[in-house]
């Protein structure tokens, strides 16, 4: 659950990528109603590989960093693939990135459709599109012809049919075109993303679920100043808004009530937080919350504090909350250990506080699952501090 709830902001790229009207006459009509054009968009884009998520599982693996799904690998590394396509499915993030994507592969094929059919008319900024997913005026008019001879118009949303075509070089243009927008629409992170050292296994440590943001600065951030810089600032102000309730969530989840009240009568702190958790601007963010955990320095979250006057003058994202110092630098398995140092130092010194019990049920397998995080958080989470008090 705590994976789809920091997901939730994925439904704004929609928005950033093919615009409000858009998003509203043909994602969501396309998902829940009954048209068959959209039925037949949707199963073109399973057959072409955009929508695959809920059989390859591998959407947590590919966020973890610490080994390629697609890789033979050792037993340890073929374990670790194994365990993630497992907690993919318990935390239902591959439902929800086929949701996303399939509302994503059906606006692309639309806005492809649209613009081949009416070539002659379609304004420069739709060509440019075309020409960024490698279709020019001579493939337009094939895929054109082959949509005129396979395809199926409903409601103002297209089926393409791609199985029927009979212009083999039309169909693995379309099929390319198509992948290459959803994976950048619902972010998914390529092999050009991250720098190369990255890939080494020091890199894969350190940039444990950091390399998504690379990843969303170059295909969000970059790509969204270089098109249509209005659309950016509606997908900023709808990701900012279902950020700033993930943040909420997040708190009450784990029941963390005292903070989720901080956020409510602290509104500078809330908006940074929810902007944040939009990842248009995560290097920054990912920049000036490590320099808050290691320094102490306020950062982006402190200036947006100072602006709206905050009752207590800064404080951390909820993004960051859990991590320490050295998890904060080094990635999430790295604060593993400072977990385990954290444990060790109290127990020796037979004082267990607060922070070395959050650090105990970090350890649990499965505490982040669905239910099982509540359950921690409300059920023993409390009576463990009662009884330490």
């Amino acid at each position: 659950m705590g994976m789809v709830l920091s997901s939730l902001t994925d439904a704004a790229r929609l928005v950033g990528v093919h615009g409000i009207r858009a998003t509203m006459r043909e994602a969501l009509p396309g998902l829940v109603k009954g048209i068959k054009a959209a039925q037949i968009s949707r199963a073109d884009a399973k057959a072409l590989g955009a929508v695959t998520e809920r059989v390859l599982q591998s959407r947590l693996a590919s966020l973890a960093d610490l080994q390629d799904p697609y890789r033979y690998g050792s037993r340890f590394e073929r374990l670790m693939s194994n365990a993630s396509h497992a907690f993919t499915k318990a935390t239902g993030l591959g439902w929800w990135n086929d949701t996303m994507k399939t509302m994503a592969s059906v606006m692309t094929q639309n806005r492809m459709a649209r613009n081949a059919i009416d070539w002659p008319r379609v304004p420069k900024e739709e060509r440019a599109y075309m020409a960024f997913l490698g279709i020019d005026e001579d493939m337009a008019d094939r895929i054109a012809a082959q949509l005129e001879l396979h395809g199926l118009e409903e409601d103002g949303i297209y089926g393409a049919n791609v199985a029927d075509w009979d212009d083999d070089l039309a169909g693995r243009a379309w099929a390319a075109a198509l992948n290459k927008d959803v994976d950048r629409t619902i972010i998914s992170k390529g092999v050009a993303d991250t720098p190369l050292w990255t890939k080494t296994n020091w890199g894969r440590l350190i940039f444990q679920l950091k390399s998504f943001g690379m990843a969303s600065h170059q295909r969000v951030l970059i790509a969204g100043l270089q098109e249509r810089p209005h659309r950016l600032a509606e997908q900023m102000v709808f990701s900012t808004a279902i950020g700033m309730l993930v943040a909420w969530l997040k708190y009450k989840e784990r029941g963390d009530d005292e903070e989720a009240e901080r956020l409510l009568n602290n509104p500078g702190l809330w908006i940074a937080d929810g902007l944040d958790r939009s990842g248009i601007l995560s290097l920054p963010f990912e920049i000036s919350n490590t320099a808050e955990k290691v320094v102490g320095v306020g950062g982006i979250p402190g200036a947006f504090s100072a602006i709206a006057g905050d009752e207590d003058g800064g404080g951390a994202v909820s993004r960051y909350a859990s991590r320490g110092p050295l998890g904060a630098v080094l990635g999430t398995s790295a604060g593993l250990f400072e977990d385990l140092a954290t444990i060790g130092t109290q127990l020796s010194a037979g004082e267990l506080k607060k922070s070395g019990v959050n650090a105990m049920l970090r350890q649990i397998p499965g505490a982040t699952l669905p239910g099982v995080r509540t359950a921690i958080s409300v059920g023993i989470r409390p009576k463990i501090q009662e009884a330490l008090e």
